[in-house]
């Protein structure tokens, strides 16, 4: 009883830090897509959905596993904490300012590419992405007409919201699951590490155009050099960003989880008890975890060194 006392209000903190950051960056990516006529082409979001409901399905597998060693601590019975609610805060500031510098960045590309075809355009002078879409080329080539729905066309905007929303739900789920010391890390997920690792493997893959074939089936427009370091610059800020931004905020506003949550690494397999017995056994699966997580990213590393000019 005491440890769903404790357990059940964290459960929902963390749903509710996740739903949260989701849902906002799930509202200013349809805003980006349909503000200006674009839109997602036929697979994108099928390829989206699946990687999301994988990483939700391991992660609840560890979430919904109490500790062996029942933490001396009480978790955070309310999303209004500092600790808790400052970490939300600065993950979404990151995310939007992510978000918007690329929408921004992929609006200007799009522009440039725009203005190099022929035919009719319409200009969005309000808009924020200040970009030019063309209206008579599927006219003209019959496939649309300007009083129906146009058919998908790829554009760079289209590119970064798909790009950025699979990356982004890989580190809000990493960022907001609290793990030790309440319950299973994520480390402890064999299926969330793997999925999770290739959700940002394929974002990068993708950006960097390793394998065309898959962008073309995936309806992603062509990326000049300078367009994919820019996108890759966007991963990895967003992702140092949020890091950084959930630590500190655990580091100086609640001192004692983050010495709690060291105690099970340090302790582990120190006696014979059973409880400890088990952490180490959990030790050890986040360890070979680890080690599975490098292998893939050697792997593609490899790849991309033989498919990528040099």
């Amino acid at each position: 009883m005491a440890f769903n006392n404790n357990f059940c209000p964290h459960l929902f903190i963390l749903c509710h830090r996740s739903i949260a950051l989701n849902s906002l960056m799930s509202c200013y990516n349809l805003a980006s897509l349909y503000r200006d006529g674009f839109r997602y082409g036929k697979h994108m979001w099928n390829v989206e959905l699946a990687f999301m409901i994988a990483m939700e399905k391991g992660q609840c597998d560890v979430s919904c596993l109490p500790r062996a060693n029942i933490s001396r601590i009480r978790p955070k019975d309310s999303i209004f904490h500092p600790a808790v609610s400052f970490s939300v805060m600065l993950q979404a500031i990151i995310h939007l300012y992510v978000l918007n510098k690329g929408v921004y960045g992929a609006s200007m590309w799009q522009s440039e590419c725009d203005s190099h075809q022929g035919g009719l355009y319409i200009r969005f002078a309000n808009s924020a992405l200040a970009g030019v879409m063309p209206i008579t080329s599927y006219a003209e080539s019959g496939e649309g007409n300007l009083l129906g729905r146009s058919p998908f066309r790829a554009n760079c905007v289209t590119n970064i919201v798909f790009l950025l929303s699979i990356f982004q739900n890989v580190m809000i789920t990493l960022m907001n699951h609290s793990g030790l010391p309440f319950h299973g890390s994520l480390l402890e997920s064999r299926p969330f590490c793997i999925w999770a690792t290739v959700s940002v493997l394929t974002c990068i893959a993708m950006a960097l155009e390793v394998e065309p074939a898959l962008n073309t089936v995936l309806q992603l427009a062509p990326m000049k050099a300078n367009f994919r370091i820019f996108v890759l610059s966007l991963f990895l800020f967003d992702g140092l960003a949020s890091f950084a931004a959930d630590h500190l905020c655990l580091f100086f506003l609640d001192r004692d989880l983050w010495k709690e949550r060291r105690k099970p690494i340090a302790l582990a397999g120190t006696s014979d008890l059973a409880s400890d017995m088990e952490e180490k056994l959990l030790m050890d699966e986040r360890k070979k975890n680890a080690r599975m997580i490098g292998t893939l990213v050697a792997g593609f590393l490899l790849l991309v060194t033989h498919q990528l000019p040099i």
